[in-house]
């Protein structure tokens, strides 16, 4: 009897684990696959909303722009858009990291405000995003050694750069998790729109919400999802903390986010400006979505993010 229980308890263990497995990849297959199209290059899909749409309509009118191309650590082929004002040299550059299933050409309605301010703007594609290679959405990990990258890329170009980093969503999280460590003098502010504190408690709370009738606990869910993070990916998704990296930070940062966000909730915004020692600041967006402070208040939105910056300049 002992031995048939033996048997029996091993194999619901196995087949626990055959069924985190498969859930762990599913999950991994909708969050961290880029959206590729049937030839398997990132369509980067016209998006629904119209200011998106707008922005990256005058993005792509601009005839000036220049396409870049970096290596990262791990020898993918990152690109970026290059605008620089016309007949004016600026010292002055701002990094717009665009967000997790997006791509650069849709972060055109900033680096339009900073164009028009007098800014050189770079406007990287993140790996697995856009013109950038990669075979995963890496959810501002990774990807904040890519910003590491642009920014001494744009350095070594101009020692006298000041740099301003501008991130949405997960593109915000690479942007604090590449104040963890330890930006270059040179970068002078960092703007975070709406992003996450952890990638774990992000992903535990999505996994909640879209498995809620799964016999799984979410623990024991998040526990396969790591694994398959981690075998597939390459990285620790607990390690993706901009909660721990803005402890560290040293830069100014001003972190913004609407109150209506159902994507990152507005509480993280709030945890991340009170664990932050740098110099910060906080901004909500009262009935903004995830990432549409810009667009239900552009005036309040660009007023706070200027006169942040410009404080910065003076010190």
């Amino acid at each position: 009897m002992g031995k048939r229980a033996g048997l029996l308890y091993t194999g619901l263990v196995a087949a626990m684990g055959g069924i985190g497995w498969l859930k762990g990849n599913s999950i991994y297959r909708q969050l961290f696959l880029p959206r590729q199209d049937e030839e398997g290059e990132d369509n980067c899909k016209l998006p629904e909303k119209k200011w998106i749409r707008d922005g990256r309509a005058w993005l792509l009118s601009q005839t000036e722009r220049k396409d870049i191309y970096t290596d990262s650590i791990d020898h993918l082929k990152l690109h970026a858009f290059l605008l620089s004002p016309p007949e004016e040299e600026s010292h002055d550059v701002a990094v717009v990291v665009h967000a997790e299933h997006s791509c650069a050409e849709e972060t055109g309605i900033y680096a339009r405000h900073y164009l028009e301010e007098g800014y050189q703007v770079l406007m990287p594609d993140l790996r697995g995003h856009g013109r950038s290679e990669g075979n995963y959405i890496a959810f501002g990990y990774d990807d904040r050694l890519d910003v590491m990258d642009w920014i001494y890329w744009i350095i070594k170009r101009d020692p006298k750069a000041r740099i301003v980093l501008h991130g949405l969503s997960s593109g915000g999280a690479a942007c604090l998790l590449a104040e963890g460590e330890h930006l270059p003098s040179n970068v002078i502010a960092v703007i975070s729109d709406s992003s996450y504190t952890s990638l774990k408690e992000e992903c535990a709370r999505l996994i909640r919400l879209a498995t809620r009738s799964d016999f799984l606990p979410t623990a024991l869910r998040l526990f396969f999802f790591r694994v398959v993070v981690l075998f597939r990916a390459g990285f620790d998704l607990y390690k993706a903390s901009p909660i721990h990296a803005v402890k560290h930070a040293t830069v100014p940062t001003l972190f913004l986010h609407g109150d209506n966000d159902p994507i990152v909730p507005v509480e993280m915004c709030k945890r991340l400006y009170r664990e932050a020692v740098c110099s910060r600041e906080y901004a909500t967006f009262i009935g903004a979505g995830h990432l549409e402070g810009v667009m239900t208040n552009p005036n309040r939105y660009w007023k706070r993010v200027d006169s942040f910056i410009a404080r910065q300049k003076e010190t």
